[in-house]
């Protein structure tokens, strides 16, 4: 995580009420950095975000919200183009959990991974998180 980035985006932000709009914004903000390419960056983009998920109910909206904006701007530039499904998914989930760490600081992986996959996890600390079947 790119630190002094995440400080200048800060700065762009209106921060005098920090809200989870403007670190939803900080998280648009920072995946975009990163994965902005050159005819994206000419032609430009809007992003409108609606939901119905409860901020700060313990229900994922962040990871949600992460994963929608991590699927949207890798699909706007092109980096789902020629993969399979699969690595779309983990591709998804590394840039959802990027955006997560901007929302949460250091989170666990376990919700972005769960509104990526779909379904059931398996979450031992230390250990990679595992899909459970069925």
């Amino acid at each position: 995580m790119n630190t002094t980035l995440l400080q200048q985006l800060a700065a762009i932000v209106d921060l005098a009420e920090y809200t989870n709009r403007s670190q939803a914004a900080i998280a648009l903000l920072y995946i975009h950095s990163h994965l902005i390419t050159d005819d994206i960056a000419t032609k430009g983009y809007d992003f409108s975000v609606r939901s119905t998920l409860p901020v700060g109910a313990g229900l994922g909206s962040s990871a949600s919200y992460s994963v929608c904006l991590a699927t949207a701007l890798l699909q706007s530039n092109g980096y789902l183009s020629g993969l399979e499904a699969a690595e779309q998914r983990e591709l998804i989930n590394q840039w959802a959990f990027q955006a997560e760490k901007v929302i949460h600081g250091n989170p666990s992986g376990i919700d972005n991974t769960v509104s990526t996959l779909g379904g059931a996890v398996m979450f031992k600390k230390g250990e990679k998180i595992e899909p459970l079947p069925g």
